[in-house]
């Protein structure tokens, strides 16, 4: 029986390892006031080391995206599917690249702006 409590022990210290660290849990969280950010503008946070961009989109914009033809994207998809509030449109910045990432800043980040970045061959 005690080999037993032994094995046990072994066995959960090795998968609490495994769980994150307080440092990694932090990075995780990220509270934005959406109040602070105007219609027709864009602010631009950092979460987990990436950039994540936040923009409150007009109703024009709205429209005009909601006018797209999905099949006309790379990635196929409705406006309505994409934003669960249509007001609000928001876009997390990967870089697919070894060592060769960009930054975006005051820009207006639509669907036809992240073809463009997806399209564009970073050298």
């Amino acid at each position: 029986m005690p080999v037993t409590y032994g094995y046990k022990a072994i066995v959960h210290q090795f998968l609490s390892s495994w769980s994150a660290s307080a440092d990694v849990l932090a990075l995780a969280k990220l509270e934005v006031k959406l109040g602070l950010i105007p219609e027709g503008k864009n602010m631009t946070f950092k979460w987990r080391g990436k950039p994540l961009f936040v923009r409150h989109r007009t109703a024009e914009e709205i429209a005009r995206e909601q006018a797209v033809t999905p099949a006309s994207l790379r990635d196929p998809e409705l406006d309505t599917d994409r934003c669960k509030r249509p007001e609000w449109l928001v876009v997390l910045g990967v870089c697919t690249h070894l060592g060769q990432c960009f930054t975006v800043t005051a820009v207006t980040i639509q669907y036809s702006f992240i073809e463009k970045l997806t399209n564009r061959n970073f050298k």
